[in-house]
């Protein structure tokens, strides 16, 4: 039921590092309790808080065989939006030394995936952003991306950067909104004219 929902919910947000996510939907929980109102609940809600409460973000390392079958799909997709361009990515994209990999699973099953890996002497680069299709629109990516942002900051890194295409636009807007600034081209993309690179302060 809805109520047995938001009791979940409630629970497993007093433990959640996702401070957008738990800021609206405590918001709304407390609204639906002063209000005693159960019935009127946005659509919009009830789909994030299903996602939210069967989603989880397992930190791991380029090993994971979830993470493997991930950006193999990936690729495929930048194959299908770049296929001109895609061979010379490719080079950039090798994963086999990276370390600190999320992959998110809702209902045990593998939805998305980011990793970062080492940039210069404060920063991280982050790497193999990915949501698969049928799990598109639900958060997912918001929530790996704010999840790699922690463990970077809590390894004592104090920003930030990563390269998107011009075709990626919904991975634009999504950098957008949390507060990632676009900058000049860096390193191997600085003469890449489909490439646009972002970076972000970590507080």
């Amino acid at each position: 039921s809805v109520k047995s929902k938001i009791n979940r919910l409630k629970k497993k947000l007093e433990l959640s590092t996702e401070e957008n996510i738990r800021e609206y939907l405590l918001n709304v929980w407390c609204d639906l309790l002063i209000n005693q109102n159960f019935q009127v609940i946005p659509n919009v809600f009830v789909r994030i808080m299903d996602i939210y409460l069967t989603m989880n973000l397992k930190r791991t390392n380029h090993t994971n065989e979830d993470f493997q079958t991930l950006i193999k799909q990936l690729d495929e997709d930048l194959r299908g939006r770049y296929p001109e361009d895609q061979d010379e990515y490719d080079q950039y994209n090798k994963v086999d030394s990276i370390d600190h990999v999320l992959v998110a699973y809702v209902d045990d099953q593998p939805a998305g995936c980011g990793c970062f890996k080492t940039y210069g002497k404060d920063a991280v680069e982050i790497k193999r952003m990915f949501v698969k299709h049928s799990f598109r629109g639900k958060g997912i990516s918001k929530a790996v991306l704010r999840e790699l942002e922690n463990w970077a900051q809590e390894l004592g890194f104090a920003k930030t950067v990563l390269e998107t295409g011009t075709a990626q636009t919904e991975a634009i807007g999504l950098y957008t909104k949390l507060n990632y600034r676009r900058i000049p081209n860096y390193g191997q993309y600085a003469h890449m004219p489909m490439s646009i690179c972002f970076e972000k302060r970590l507080k």
